[in-house]
């Protein structure tokens, strides 16, 4: 009988350790990074991408399709007041600028639009924008966790 008690004890405490596992702790997972835009009906994904405090131009928020290019590729560059979490009008020629390289290597200016930064941790930022080129075609967008 001591046995057959024995073997009980150690299932009950092997269950009991299996159950008071999470299988849902997720704090030891990378955060995920990402930069997306659409422009001219095709969805991009960004192989780098920055927020910069900074240096020229700064503050500002870059993306590109070619990943520790230093030639600019396809993609958004803009100049911002502030990296705060917030709203930006993006207007030609104001403070708020934003410019797209196409994948032709041209480039065009933002006429019209926002940009929102929804999420600062002060290391990333998160948000959206959706802007009306100088061609009059809408380039939108999504950041999530860039790092500054």
């Amino acid at each position: 009988m001591r046995p057959l008690k024995t073997i009980l004890i150690a299932c009950l405490a092997g269950l009991t350790l299996l159950f008071s596992c999470s299988k849902d702790d997720k704090t030891d997972q990378p955060v995920e990074s990402k930069f997306t835009w659409t422009y001219n009906g095709t969805t991009h994904v960004a192989k780098q991408h920055s927020a910069l405090t900074n240096g020229i131009g700064a503050p500002s928020i870059m993306a590109s399709l070619l990943q520790n290019s230093p030639t600019q590729s396809a993609g958004p560059r803009i100049n911002l007041t502030s990296l705060q979490q917030g709203t930006y009008a993006i207007i030609l020629n104001s403070a708020n600028r934003f410019e797209y390289i196409d994948d032709a290597g041209d480039i065009h200016a933002g006429t019209a639009g926002s940009l929102n930064i929804t999420k600062n941790t002060g290391t990333t930022i998160s948000g959206n924008f959706s802007v009306t080129l100088t061609n009059n075609k809408p380039v939108i967008g999504e950041f999530v966790n860039t790092a500054i």
